[in-house]
Formats: structure tokens, sequence, C-alpha cells
């Protein structure tokens, strides 16, 4: 069972229309993927048209003029805004273009959401905390260190001011398929390691990473629920990202003698690494009943299933 409901809670169970932003992604994909079981989906990607999901609409969510011009066509009860320039040294390359996608998009989104009635939920990150202590909750000040952290905190800001009806899912590392069948933090360490190269990972930097055909249900039904505000959607564990790596090598049957330890300080990263940015996703369990997987039971679910 990849997710638990504790107790009853009120859901909109009508079928909703839905506008899932970045369908081509990784998270994108599975949302729109999960919310095609009981809701009509509109896909939004920019450059490749997302797989098994007919009808999807190619807009660049940086042109406002289009983007309203495609919302009030599409006329959603809810957006599910999970596009976003996600890597962190990309953002530190191109800060203006970071900006543009990761807040000024939002931004628009959510005017547009509360302008037409609709619900949003904002796809966020644990890397608006800082890491300097770990198994945040949600009520903790953000302190970025790195740019993409920083925009996302910004958008984060924005939503908040601009669309009442909203939810904010603070996600994690994410492991699970991609379309292009490398996004995924275990898909690119399995592609290196298989190609024969080593693999450095922090045995001091933690995550509570989250199997993403696992997020994307819990994120529907935070779509259908009547709870608002913001969320941490962490998976049920906390993790070394060095212990990560062993557990995806066991689960997928490969070789890990070219997995090697190391430290944050050993690698002078740019941007900086926050060392702990676990999430306590408490609140998700207790307002509406939803256990994310661990790390066993999420790669599980990818490597021993049909999921």
């Amino acid at each position: 069972m990849p997710f638990s409901f504790a107790r009853a809670i009120c859901y909109n169970r009508d079928i909703m229309k839905i506008l899932v932003t970045g369908a081509s992604g990784l998270l994108g994909h599975a949302v729109a993927v999960a919310a095609r079981a009981s809701h009509r989906v509109v896909a939004q990607y920019l450059r490749n048209a997302p797989g098994g999901l007919p009808g999807a609409l190619r807009l660049d969510l940086t042109d406002g003029a289009a983007v309203r011009a495609a919302f009030a066509e599409t006329a959603p009860a809810c957006v599910m805004h999970c596009a976003a320039m996600a890597d962190p040294a990309g953002c530190e390359r191109e800060r203006d273009r970071a900006k543009a996608i990761n807040v000024e998009a939002t931004r628009l989104l959510a005017r547009l959401c509360s302008e037409h009635d609709a619900r949003l939920v904002f796809i966020s990150t644990d890397l608006v905390f800082d890491g300097r202590r770990g198994m945040y909750v949600e009520e903790d000040p953000v302190n970025p260190v790195s740019y993409y952290g920083e925009t996302k905190a910004l958008a984060e800001k924005a939503v908040r001011g601009e669309c009442p009806n909203h939810v904010i899912a603070r996600c994690c590392l994410m492991y699970g398929r991609s379309p292009t069948g490398g996004r995924g933090a275990d898909e690119v360490m399995l592609h290196a390691l298989r190609e024969g190269k080593e693999v450095r990972l922090f045995t001091d930097e933690y995550r509570t990473p989250v199997c993403v055909p696992d997020l994307a249900r819990a994120l529907v039904r935070l779509a259908e629920a009547a709870a608002t505000g913001t969320f941490h959607c962490g998976g049920g564990e906390r993790v070394s990202r060095y212990d990560f790596g062993l557990k995806i090598c066991r689960a997928a049957g490969v070789d890990s003698s070219r997995i090697m330890a190391t430290r944050i300080e050993e690698a002078q990263c740019v941007p900086p690494r926050a060392p702990d940015v676990s999430l306590d996703s408490s609140k998700l369990k207790s307002a509406l009943g939803v256990s994310l997987l661990d790390v066993d039971g999420g790669l599980k679910l990818l490597y021993h299933s049909d999921a």
C-alpha cells in the first residue's frame, strides 16, 4: 500500500479539470498520470510532449499573455504547478531565467487561480531551509543557501499573497521513473554506475527522500482536500545520501563498489550544500491521514512491483 489514510476527511470527490504544469518532468508526469485516474487533466509542457497524456498543452509559462489566454481557454478548477527550473547549479548560472520561471510564472498562476476561483497546489522544496538542524516543520523559518532555494522561497511568498485557496507542498529528494529515464535520483546514480563511473555520495548530507509515484498520489489527494496552507511531503525516513545510494543499489541489484563515501567539506560545492534538510511530515499525516513510504518501501514499490 503506497500511502495510507488514517481517518476520514473532507475531499472533493467531483471530477475536476486539473492543469498540471511540467508534465514532461519527473514529478509532473507522475502527477498527471495519477490525476487522470479520477479527473480531467490538461498536461502542460514546454519542449518535449509527455507520453501517454493525450491533448497535452505546449505553453511557455514565462509568456504572460499566452498563459492568460491558455488559462481562460482551459478553465481549470485546480492547477498543480510542478514546473520549475530545479537544477541548483543552473539556477546560480542563469539567475534571471530561474527567477522568471520559478518566481514570476508562479506568481502569475497564483493570481490567475485567485481571479478564476481555482485551487493551486504549488510544489516547493526542502531546499528553502539552510540544513543546520534537520527534521524541519512547516512553521520553521526559511533560510535557503542556494539561489534555487531562494527562488522557491520567494515563490511561496507570492502564492500566499496572491491565492487564498492554495497548498504549498514542500517536497524532498525524489526518486522514481521519469519520462526521459534520467531525472530521478536513483536513475541518475544507476546510469553513472552502469557506465563504470565512480559516484561520490555524502555521508553527512541528510534528506527524507520521497518515491515519486507515492508522492504523486498524495499530491492529488491534497488537491482534492479542503485543507489549505503549507505541508511537508517527505518520505518516511531520514537518511544520508551515501546510505540512500547503497539502498538503491541493493534494490536494483547493482554493484555498489564504485560508490565512494565523501563529506561535504571535501567537495567545495557551488552552490553550497545544505547538510540536513530532512522534513518532518507529521502534519500531512495528522491533517490528511497520508503517510508516505520510507526508502525501503519506496524502492520496493519501484523495483519489485508494477508501479
